[in-house]
């Protein structure tokens, strides 16, 4: 195990900084791929990088998957409009696959605001759509809703994030598949959730973050990341524990978080590696 972790760490080493030297450049990432922080710029454009072992004693194989994202957001101090199209390269025993993961559009509203800012409160509707294969293990197949409520508590240095939310199937079919993949296996022994971001036909969601500024430009934090399946009989409980830093310069960030799921996910160790400007 200790040989895949040393491999992904590499390897998201050698991605990222190849990637970096281009973004940087230009003018420079479940769900939320990593936190992002508070700002007054209304425009947010993100670049990222993810890299993660598998499947270690499934009947697969496992293996390693890479993905690169790209997001585009608007911010108002009452709402928020997101969009993140990722795209995948699964390596398998027998086989590599490659494409598009799903697409999230995500229409965020903020219901409650202290005059400090101390307490703020809202609701979200991120919306999957079906761009992935389902039959490549890259996309889930099929429309999922993802309502949620959230409440963010600012007491700088530290900052406390929760929220809770329902994920739910609409239909079936999507992208290039005329089936829907899920998280439950198969009777062939391979599983037919996608590997990149395995979902519950019908399940509960939580997060919870702690942040921690350092100093001005710098910040860690730590997730809790989770989902139980409702009313699926085939579903399987997700709990994911992760912990990343963030540095921040002018109007740029850059953040680099590890996860490590304790219970039910497709990975075995994943890092994430993001980067972000604002205007």
């Amino acid at each position: 195990m200790a040989h895949v972790r040393t491999h992904v760490a590499l390897a998201l080493l050698a991605l990222g900084l190849s990637w970096l030297g281009s973004a940087v450049a230009a003018a420079q990432s479940c769900h939320a791929p990593a936190v992002t922080l508070a700002s007054e710029e209304r425009f947010r454009v993100t670049l990222g990088t993810q890299v993660a072992s598998y499947g270690d004693g499934e009947d697969d194989g496992g293996g390693v998957y890479q993905g690169l994202y790209a997001g585009f957001g608007y911010t108002q101090p009452w709402y928020a409009l997101e969009l993140l199209l990722p795209v995948y390269r699964l390596e398998r025993r027998s086989e590599t696959v490659a494409g598009l993961g799903d697409l999230v559009l995500t229409a965020r509203g903020t219901a409650l605001r202290t005059r400090d800012d101390v307490l703020t409160a809202g609701v979200e509707l991120p919306v999957m759509v079906p761009t992935g294969s389902a039959s490549k293990q890259l996309g889930m197949g099929h429309v999922m809703l993802m309502p949620a409520a959230w409440l963010a508590l600012n007491l700088e240095p530290l900052v406390v994030r929760a929220q809770v939310g329902y994920g739910r199937m609409l239909g079936g079919g999507g992208g290039d598949d005329d089936g829907h993949a899920h998280h439950a296996g198969s009777d062939d022994g391979v599983p037919r959730s996608p590997i990149v971001n395995p979902m519950n036909r019908s399940e509960l969601e939580h997060t919870l973050a702690v942040i921690l500024g350092l100093q001005r430009a710098l910040s860690v934090h730590a997730r809790w990341l989770g989902a139980v399946p409702i009313a699926d009989d085939d579903g399987v409980t997700r709990q994911t524990i992760a912990a990343g830093v963030t540095a921040t310069l002018d109007r740029f960030d850059i953040s680099l978080e590890g996860q490590r799921p304790v219970k039910g996910d497709a990975f075995d160790f994943k890092m994430l590696l993001q980067a972000a400007a604002r205007f």
